[in-house]
């Protein structure tokens, strides 16, 4: 259900893209590096970041609300 918000965000907001991906490194890299503390760290701040920006566009009925100027 969240794709097609992703997809928007990904080209609505500036650096969301880039964001995700240094994120989703991040993480991957404290896996990779066995450091299961930094990696759940990491999945916060980017389930976080994702939760807020959801909780920001979607409407009260839930709906994906339309930026400005749109």
């Amino acid at each position: 259900p969240t794709t097609r918000a992703r997809q928007w965000r990904g080209r609505a907001e500036d650096g969301a893209v880039e964001r995700t991906q240094q994120q989703h490194r991040a993480i991957y890299d404290a896996i990779a590096a066995r450091r299961p503390e930094l990696a759940r760290a990491w999945a916060t701040v980017h389930v976080g970041e994702v939760e807020q920006w959801l909780r920001g566009t979607l409407g009260v009925d839930g709906a994906l609300q339309a930026p400005a100027g749109d």
